[in-house]
C-alpha cells in the first residue's frame, strides 16, 4: 500500500469520503470480513468516490468488487 503522500489524485476528483473498514464492522483476525469490506467500498462509491482506509492488521476477505474512483489505503 502507498502512503497518502504517494497516492495520485483520483482522476481529478476531490476526495469525498475516507471511511475505515472498521467503521463497517471489519475486524482483524481469522474471521472473513468480505461483507464489511464490500460495504465500505460500496458506500464510498455511492458517495462519489474516495479512499477507504485499512488499518494495520491481517484481514481475511474473499473476492471484492472495486469501482472507479475508489482507492484502498
Amino acid at each position: 500500500l502507498l502512503s497518502a503522500a504517494q497516492l495520485p489524485p483520483l482522476r481529478g476528483r476531490r476526495i469525498l469520503t475516507m471511511p475505515s473498514i472498521l467503521d463497517f464492522g471489519a475486524r482483524p483476525g481469522p474471521t472473513p470480513c468480505t461483507r464489511e469490506f464490500q460495504a465500505a467500498l460500496d458506500a464510498t462509491a455511492a458517495a462519489g468516490g474516495g479512499r477507504v482506509t485499512v488499518p494495520p492488521g491481517t484481514f481475511v476477505t474473499g473476492t471484492l468488487k472495486l469501482r472507479s474512483g475508489i482507492c484502498l489505503e
